[in-house]
This record gives C-alpha cells, structure tokens and sequence, in this order.
C-alpha cells in the first residue's frame, strides 16, 4: 500500500513541488533590505532506477508534512546506498537551502550536478544559494546556464529578479518577475508589493494546471 502511494507521489513530483514549495517564509519587514528567505520553487531532476522512488519518495512526502529531519534522513539513506542518484542529493540541497544552511546546500547542489549536469532547476537553486551568499558573478553563470539549459526554468527568472531588486534595479526586477510569473511561478505577495511600490507593472499570475 505504502508503495503505491509513493509511487504516485514520484509520479507527480515536478507539479508537486512547484505547487507547494513556495513562497515567503520570511515577513514584510525583511523584504525592504534582503532576499535571503525566499523560497524559489524547484523541479527534482529525474529519478533513475527503480530503487530511487522508495527512499527519494518518502524523503519528500516529510517534507511536505514538515519534516526536514526526517526528509534529510531518507535523502540521506539514498545516498549511503545509491550514491549516484542525483535526485537525493537535490532533495538534501533544498532542505538545507531552506533552513538557510547555505554552505551546504551549494555543497549538495554541486554534487547533484555531478551526476546530472543537465537539469535546469539544479542550476537555478544553486545560483539562487550563491546569490544569498554575495557570489553574484557565479550565482548569475549558474542562473544563465539554467535558462540556456530550459528557456521556460522560472526559478531562474525569478532568481535574476530578486538580484536585481537587491540593487533598486527596478525595471529589470519586474521583467524578471513578469518572465517568472508567465513560466507559472507564484510570485511572494510581499515581493509583489514592493515591485508595485516602485512603479513595476506585475502580471497577473498563471495558472500551475
């Protein structure tokens, strides 16, 4: 039974996780000087083998129910026992990023990417973590790769727009925030009010269907 409904979490993870990772895990206030609790959203890179999903599975269904530890654990167990599945090391990634643990999320991020150097996501949560960590120029490398990589990464978009922001670089940030919200992405309402504030005209958001 358990199985089963891993199996169909894995199925559906890339609308999974778009859908509910997201937004603002930081207040107002915070907004008005830095972008070092936003969450951009993220598509797990393929799971390869037909182990993977047992172990990755669970590590995201915690998550979901608000369990890093335990998330953490099973990524974790994935690893010690499959070491080359990128999609644990990504999982391992984005928790720490989350927590703001953000050496070792560019750690884990790196290590993904050596098992799997094509995925866009990777890529543009890697860039994002180096920009919470002042490493713009590689942050911005990582962040066009993933674009050159998928046209439509809108994580990447709204991670270019949140660079631009942090230097009242207005225009730019909103064409960045339009370019991320046509890709599907949900943009944080505190975010959204501060382009407003500074004259930046804000799509309406798509629909994730």
């Amino acid at each position: 039974m358990i199985f089963s409904q891993i199996k169909k979490l894995v199925d559906r993870l890339p609308l999974l996780v778009i859908a509910s990772m997201q937004f603002v895990l930081l207040p107002p206030a915070c907004f008005a000087t830095d972008y070092d609790k936003i969450v951009v959203p993220a598509e797990p890179p393929p799971v390869r083998g037909n182990y993977a999903p047992d172990a990755v599975g669970l590590g995201w269904i915690a998550f979901e129910n608000g369990n890093h530890k335990q998330a953490l654990t099973f990524f974790k167990w994935q690893i010690q026992y499959h070491p080359d599945e990128p999609h644990a090391y990504f999982g391992v990634a984005y928790v720490y990023s989350i927590e703001g643990r953000l050496d070792e999320a560019i750690r884990f991020y790196r290590e993904s990417l050596q098992r799997d150097s094509k995925h866009a996501d990777t890529y543009a949560n890697l860039g994002y973590a180096l920009l919470r960590q002042r490493q713009s120029t590689e942050g911005l490398q990582m962040l066009d790769q993933a674009i050159k990589l998928t046209p439509g990464c809108g994580a990447a978009y709204l991670s270019y727009s949140l660079y631009y922001g942090n230097q009242e670089k207005w225009k730019e940030a909103g064409e960045y925030a339009n370019e991320a919200i046509d890709r599907g992405v949900k943009i944080p309402s505190a975010y959204v009010k501060r382009l407003r504030k500074h004259k930046v005209r804000v799509n309406e958001p798509t629909s994730l269907q």
